[in-house]
């Protein structure tokens, strides 16, 4: 009889070998030993726990896992998907590049009846022109921010909801507003009005948002599309402004965030 305590490395090694390196199932190792399958369960727990079987992961080259890992534990993240690019100093590359992960990882997580919100920018727009049509039972498509920048630009963020609610054969929600007006009335205005009313009822139901995170750079899209003046971007970054999320801008490392 064994001792309390004791423990059989010489078993342990053993099913820890029929395992993984010979890939017998656990109930193939149970029939071959004569024990039963949930004690192999626990000995190769057992044999993990000790150090008997150790596992490493070695991602191919292109993959950058541990630096996900290290981004999604600092910054308390979910996910984060790190994407290696061909020419990291043509941001058009760049964009094009982004998309094409961001719509398959859209494609990947949606599920049915999911409420997917999108704002504007140019990867969302590389975003929403990769898709792989794909139809999703019940999905629905909000538009989270006004239009934004000439209509017939491809970031606009009406054009960017319509793209994804085709490609997903999803109900879409339009906002019939501007992302920007020039007083105070306007805005009250188009906040009243009968569909954007149904859209912002529409917020509290999303599943899923797509956002785009700008930089306060004499290239942004926020001055390429006349949204602000250099002017107005040297007094946010005077503010101590770093960034935008559908222009909610980013305060330093604080993250606060506040409204031109």
């Amino acid at each position: 009889m064994a001792k309390r305590g004791h423990v059989d490395y010489q078993l342990l090694s053993k099913v820890s070998y029929l395992y993984y390196q010979d890939g017998l199932t656990q109930k193939e190792i149970s029939r071959r030993l004569r024990i039963s399958q949930p004690s192999v369960s626990r000995l190769l727990q057992k044999a993990r726990r000790l150090g008997i079987v150790r596992v490493t992961c070695v991602p191919p080259s292109g993959i950058f896992t541990e630096l996900e890992r290290e981004l999604e534990s600092r910054f308390g993240l979910f996910e984060a998907i790190v994407v290696p690019v061909t020419q990291s100093d043509n941001q058009e590359v760049i964009t094009k590049e982004l998309g094409i992960v961001g719509a398959e990882y859209l494609l990947r997580v949606v599920r049915p009846g999911d409420v997917i919100g999108f704002s504007w920018g140019k990867t969302l727009a590389s975003l929403a022109l990769n898709i792989i049509p794909k139809e999703v039972s019940g999905c629905q498509v909000v538009q989270l921010i006004g239009g934004l920048g000439p209509p017939q630009s491809e970031s606009h963020a009406t054009d960017i909801a319509r793209h994804v609610a085709f490609a997903l054969n999803a109900r879409l929600w339009l906002l019939w507003a501007p992302g920007i007006v020039k007083e105070i009335s306007l805005k009250h205005a188009f906040l009243e009005e009968e569909n954007n009313k149904k859209v912002f009822d529409m917020f509290s139901k999303i599943t899923i948002a797509f956002v785009g995170i700008g930089s306060l750079s004499p290239s942004s899209i926020v001055i390429e599309s006349g949204i602000l003046s250099l002017e107005e971007l040297n007094k946010l970054k005077n503010m101590g402004a770093v960034g935008d999320i559908a222009l909610r801008f980013l305060m330093n490392m604080e993250i606060k965030l506040f409204r031109i």
